[in-house]
């Protein structure tokens, strides 16, 4: 099944329309721009359930979220029906973001690794799309999977437990993840590249999900984005140097980026 018709499943909108809390990153994003927020018009990819619109919606001075797979839109639309503030919904490609105006947005959001869900090209074509709808200066935020946790990710140890049980379950997923759901160049390709597709296991080994190198996001950017700060997973705190974020080995990481 590919990654679109995955996330339009009605098990899967069910999931998202129930989630309500902000990741540690998110929470630190969030506070560092609290004070900017209401004069800030908000564009909130991959909208998903609504999981982000109940802490940004109301604290902005507009919000909208998008989202290609219509059954998450239709599933916000349900949960904010009620809400007085100034909100509206609408299905979206992140890939091209045609039906937005260029410069009309002063924060970009797409969280929760959104933009990995997508293969190389298309991800650079949805970068581009963000860099045209934000205005300069605006703020651009993201989360992305980091290719440093994928040797633990693949590792036979990292699958053993004590408990036998647990560890007859963790075999199978060991050699689910090596040698079904992905080929063999793939997971030389992962071990040594800065960019790979791999599937992680994500529901069920469901998805296909992008992982990348901070160098290599950050080349990605150049030119469109300037890197702020990263944020660790694990803390929710920015690495104090580019450095320590590049030896990081979190699942995923946070983006505070400014547009050039």
């Amino acid at each position: 099944m590919e990654n679109h018709s995955f996330y339009n499943t009605p098990e899967i909108v069910e999931g998202y329309a129930q989630q309500t809390h902000l990741q540690a990153p998110e929470e630190s994003i969030l506070s560092e721009l609290i004070a900017e927020l209401a004069q800030l018009k908000v564009l909130d990819i991959g909208v998903g359930g609504g999981r982000t619109t109940l802490h940004l919606a109301g604290r902005c001075k507009a919000y909208t979220g998008v989202d290609i797979n219509q059954n998450m839109i239709l599933a916000c639309e349900q949960r904010f029906r009620n809400w007085p503030c100034n909100l509206t919904f609408s299905i979206a490609d992140a890939r091209t973001l045609e039906t937005l105006e260029e410069n009309s947005f002063d924060l970009v959001l797409f969280s929760f690794n959104g933009i990995d869900y997508v293969n190389h090209q298309d991800r650079i074509r949805a970068l581009a799309s963000i860099y045209r709808v934000l205005r300069p200066g605006g703020y651009f935020v993201f989360s992305s999977h980091n290719t440093n946790c994928i040797p633990s990710l693949l590792s036979l140890r990292t699958h053993l437990s004590r408990n036998p049980i647990n560890t007859a379950r963790g075999l199978m997923q060991w050699f689910k993840l090596n040698f079904i759901h992905n080929n063999r160049s793939t997971i030389k390709q992962a071990n040594k590249s800065a960019r790979v597709m791999l599937n992680d296991g994500a529901f069920n080994f469901g998805l296909q999900t992008y992982y990348v190198s901070v160098q290599e996001q950050i080349r990605q950017l150049d030119g469109m984005f300037s890197v702020k700060n990263i944020y660790s997973l694990t803390t929710g705190k920015p690495f104090t140097s580019r450095e320590s974020a590049e030896a990081s080995t979190d699942s995923w990481l946070y983006y505070l980026c400014t547009k050039n």
